[in-house]
């Protein structure tokens, strides 16, 4: 019983770091996505180099 929850542990230790790149990717894409609709309200006929200024 004692390798199981042990096994558990570790294994929530490998994927802790993926888990948390892929939720602040997602987070960061959403911004992003977010900043560029911005963009295109504010701004006057604005081109793809200011639109892509984000990435």
């Amino acid at each position: 019983m004692a390798d199981a929850i042990s096994d558990i542990g570790e294994m929530h230790a490998r994927v802790l770091p993926y888990v948390a790149a892929a939720a602040l990717t997602k987070s960061v894409k959403r911004a992003q996505s977010a900043v560029i609709e911005e963009m295109r309200r504010d701004f006057t006929n604005p081109v793809a180099y200011t639109l892509n200024a984000t990435h």
